[in-house]
Formats: C-alpha cells, structure tokens, sequence
C-alpha cells in the first residue's frame, strides 16, 4: 500500500489515530511493557504498509516546514566549508528532525529588499544558518534584522546570533600551559600567499592576539613570522630555526605550513619532535604522525549543535537577539 494513513494503521494495530501519530512522532512516552510492546507493533506496521509522514500536513499543524537553509556563497573562498564540518551541521539538525538545504547565492541576493526574504518560502526553510567568513556583503545583516529572518551566523564573531571558535582564549591558555611545562621560545609562524588581502574575520587576528597576550604576561617576547609562500619561504623559515634563540615550540593555523617546516628543520638538522614541537590549531593533518604533533583542534560537532540550538530558538523569536556562543578548541 503506498499511500497508507494514520488511519490504517490504526485500524491494523487496534489503536486511535491519535496514539500511532504519538509513537511515530517520538511523543509517546510508555514505560508499562504493554504499551511499549503496542508502540513496536506499531513501528513495525508502519513500515510494512509504506508510511511516509505527510510533511505538508505535519508543517500546516505546526507551522514549521522542518528545513533549514544553509546559505553560502557562490565564491568558494567566502565560504570555506570542510566536509567534517557539514557533515556535524547535518547531523545537528537530524537530532532536531529537520532537514539541512544548500542555497548557494549571490551578493545580488543577499543584499536585495525583496530577494532575501523570499528565500525562505522558496527553499521552503524555517531559517538559515549562514556560512560568510569573509568579504560579507554590507547590506546582508541589516536586512536579515530588518525584516527578522530567523538566521544564526557560523564561525563569525558577533555579539549576537552566531557561534564562533575562541581563538583568542583558547590559543592564550594552551600557550601559558605550554610555558609551564617549560618552554620559553615559542614561535608562530603565519602563512600568506603572494597576492594575499587581508580580510575583517576574526580568524586573521584573534589567534595571534591570544598567543601574544599569553607570552607577554609570562614576560617573554613574541616570535611572529609571516611567511609568505612562494616567496623564499625555505629561506625565512631556516633563518627562524639557526637563531641563537630558536624556538623549541612553533605554532600554525595552517596545515600546509607543516611541510615547509619539516623541510627546514630537516636542512639546519634540527629533529621534531625531539628539538622542536609543532602545535597545529585547527583542522587536522596526515602529513605527521599525531604523536610527533600536538593539536589544538576545532570541535566541530559542539559548534554544529550550539548554532543549531541556538537557530531553534531564533525561530520562536526572531524578533530576539540571542547572546552568541564561542566555541573552546580543545586537545
């Protein structure tokens, strides 16, 4: 039977309409072993007659449609997303029983009057989670309050409707734990590419600023290198590794700077981890082996749950300004 009904399968089992809805929508809560023995029963005549939940019929009752957009840029580089990364949103929102939708837009889009309230009846979503890490168009936040969209920003640090990585804490207190277990020559390394511009996200200086601020406090002196690839990049970062005072711990957000450094330490006869440890803050490498590597890390799936948890929410009021939610990295 492939158009089966509540009806059916209540007439099938021997129950109300209204107690198969209960089972199958999660709501109902036995706990004598005769009501939990009809809920199974229940489970298991849905699936042989086919039931699919009527998701029109369920969003009229409730006044939810159960999707969230998930809005992102048509310019990869504005919205970097790792699959580990989607893959916590999707799930996050499988816990809430709703639906994750894609809406990939241009800026045209997203800073239109009329364009960007449609969006939510035309992806048919309750709100949006949205995925701007760089170049932000101007008008988008002023239109997403002006008209109360329900939308709750990933990764960007705001005061307000957004969950976002705490670098600054997070990076300060790994480097003064990192100091007293004795290192006194700590370095951070950043790379840049050739033609790089920097940006307004946070991630450009929140990092930098809590390993500073844990140095100083000790009263030890900052070692910042910036590194630009392509550019002598052997060079600098051999130079930084035969100083008299060469660091015997060196921090990066970025994976790709690993290589480089392996082959500098590698040419000046330096050995990782033995004369100098390597932390990497961020998304995580194969390039060495995670013992010979200490990682301070993004937990995506906290951060996946705070901003959804925090979209359910917006939906109910998105008149309300609700206090952002910064996100430890941890070990």
């Amino acid at each position: 039977m492939s158009h089966s009904t509540l009806h059916d399968i209540a007439n099938r089992v021997g129950v109300t309409p209204v107690t198969v809805s209960r089972v199958l929508s999660g709501t109902y809560k036995a706990k004598r072993a005769g009501a939990l023995k009809r809920a199974e029963q229940i489970r298991q005549v849905a699936v042989e007659l086919g039931y699919r939940v009527n998701v029109h019929a369920r969003a009229m009752r409730h006044g939810r449609l159960g999707n969230i957009a998930l809005v992102m840029s048509k310019d990869p580089a504005r919205s970097l997303l790792h699959e580990c990364e989607l893959t916590a949103l999707h799930d996050a929102l499988l816990d809430e029983q709703m639906n994750l939708v894609i809406a990939r837009l241009d800026d045209k889009t997203l800073e239109s009057e009329s364009d960007l309230p449609r969006v939510l009846t035309e992806y048919a979503v309750d709100g949006m989670l949205i995925n701007y890490k760089k170049n932000i168009p101007p008008m988008l936040e002023q239109l997403i309050e002006r008209h109360r969209i329900p939308a709750v920003w990933i990764a960007r640090k705001r005061k307000h409707d957004a969950t976002y990585y705490a670098y600054r804490n997070s990076i300060k207190k790994a480097v003064t734990d990192q100091i007293k277990a004795g290192h006194r020559r700590i370095a951070m390394v950043f790379k840049l590419n050739p033609n790089h511009v920097s940006t307004d996200h946070y991630s450009e200086t929140d990092p930098r600023a809590g390993y500073e601020k844990a140095m100083l406090d000790a009263g030890l002196k900052p070692q910042c290198l910036q590194v630009r690839w392509n550019v002598d990049e052997l060079s600098q970062l051999t130079a930084l590794l035969t100083r008299k005072n060469r660091p015997t711990l060196l921090l990066t957000r970025d994976q790709h700077t690993l290589l480089p450094v392996l082959t500098a330490a590698y040419h000046v006869g330096v050995k990782v981890p033995d004369d100098l440890q390597i932390m990497l803050i961020g998304h995580g490498t194969r390039l060495i082996p995670a013992t010979d590597l200490k990682h301070l890390r993004y937990d995506y799936d906290q951060l996946a749950e705070a901003a959804v948890k925090l979209l359910v929410e917006k939906i109910k009021a998105p008149q309300q300004l609700l206090k952002s939610r910064p996100i430890p990295l941890c070990w």
